[in-house]
């Protein structure tokens, strides 16, 4: 199976590189800057960006290569700039239009890598059951364009030969001590000062997502021939956990040895809304459960 990957250089992307890597059935082909790709050594499993974005280029390189699924992490993840304009190009633009010539050049399946983001946070959603079904509330343009993006996928492909997949994750924790974002800043927090105050946050339940089975999930849907539809797919791991527990979890390998503390919700409320950070408050403290059962029916988790 021949497999091409856009986004391969992001925490997330060049991972599922990797562990493709090690199997000999999948031949994985990946996207680079046209400036990266100059830089290259060994380019044959590298395609320039321009490439891939120029139609009549596209389709001759996607059928030369015999490409059988397009898999995109492309886009923003943790973006400070939420002009409406940087996140279309970033997230819906370049993905519509490599999408649109690999659906010319028969890809017969692409799989978009959103985020459960979407979904929002509001009193619209019940935190302990999202499904599919739940109505999507992006709160920033990072979010919106990539609504828009799905609805493209799901909706506007014209072909039913190519199946569009959208899978919507949670926050993703890496291996070992991989780490990236907010979690790095965690990670960079408790090995400066070796104890971390969230023990108190430790009744919410929140879903999030290893790395390692995201790998699993994304190689579960490219090879499957049969189950699996085009749609929108809650991926998450089995079981939710609170804020306190996720953050042992990422912390208990940490050498030196990371110290979890007790201090009140009320000393967290009170410090954040005097800094004007109340979100990061609620952040902390609120449910947002995922449901998976559609994923787990499908075939794509399997647990």
């Amino acid at each position: 199976m021949n497999i091409l990957v856009l986004g391969s250089t992001g925490f997330l992307g060049s991972d599922f590189i990797n562990y493709c890597n090690d199997m000999s059935d999948i031949n994985c082909f990946f996207s680079v800057r046209d400036c990266d790709f100059l830089e290259c050594k060994n380019s044959n499993n590298i395609v320039p960006l321009s490439v891939l974005l120029d139609k009549g280029r596209a389709m001759d390189w996607l059928k030369t290569h015999a490409i059988d699924v397009l898999i995109s992490f492309l886009g923003l993840a943790h973006s400070k700039n939420d002009d409406f304009e940087h996140c279309l190009d970033s997230n819906y633009s370049i993905n519509r239009k490599i999408f649109f010539n690999a659906e010319l050049a028969s890809v017969k399946k692409i799989i978009y890598i959103s985020s459960a983001n979407v979904y929002g946070y509001g009193s619209h959603l019940n935190y302990f059951c999202i499904s599919e079904n739940s109505p999507v509330h992006p709160q920033n343009n990072n979010m919106r364009t990539k609504v828009k993006i799905e609805n493209y996928l799901i909706n506007e492909l014209r072909t039913e030969s190519t199946v569009g997949i959208v899978l919507r994750i949670p926050l993703v924790y890496g291996h070992g001590n991989k780490a990236v974002g907010n979690i790095l800043s965690l990670r960079l927090l408790a090995s400066r000062v070796r104890f971390l105050p969230f023990s108190a946050f430790s009744v919410n339940l929140k879903s999030y997502l290893s790395q390692a089975l995201l790998n699993d999930v994304i190689l579960n849907a490219a090879v499957d021939q049969n189950d699996i539809c085009t749609g929108i797919y809650n991926i998450a791991d089995e079981y939710a956990i609170s804020t306190s527990q996720f953050v042992r979890t990422i912390t208990e390998n940490m050498k030196p040895k990371v110290y979890h503390l007790y201090f009140p919700k009320l000393f967290f409320l009170i410090f954040f809304k005097i800094f004007g950070k109340y979100p990061l408050y609620h952040f902390l403290n609120s449910s947002f459960v995922l449901d998976v059962s559609k994923a787990k029916k499908s075939g794509l988790l399997r647990f």
